[in-house]
């Protein structure tokens, strides 16, 4: 059992953080985020790599439901009507301590 969970019931907060930019990027290809003591550099890699897939990937196994293992059902104060969704246990258990 977890903590966490109720009557097969889970209820979670969510917490987003904002990264400022104090700058927006230019011809120079340095971008400060937050900190003006921090500077990330943009370097052309040495090998041609193709485009990443790793969104697209991850958000069709999420509206796909493809190899899901749970099912959760999200509602707002009763608000509205419910909405389910298909997801994954080794997913949700990797990032968040409320599902392992």
């Amino acid at each position: 059992g977890s903590e966490w969970v109720t009557d097969d019931a889970i209820c979670f907060k969510v917490c987003i953080e904002e990264a400022v930019m104090m700058q927006h990027p230019d011809s120079s290809s340095q971008i400060r985020v937050g900190k003006t003591d921090v500077v990330y550099e943009h370097k052309p890699p040495s090998v041609e790599v193709p485009p990443s897939t790793l969104q697209a990937d991850l958000l069709s196994l999420l509206t796909e439901g493809r190899h899901s293992d749970v099912t959760i059902e999200a509602t707002c104060n009763g608000e509205a009507a419910p909405v389910t969704f298909s997801a994954h246990t080794g997913i949700l258990s990797q990032r968040s301590d409320v599902f392992a």
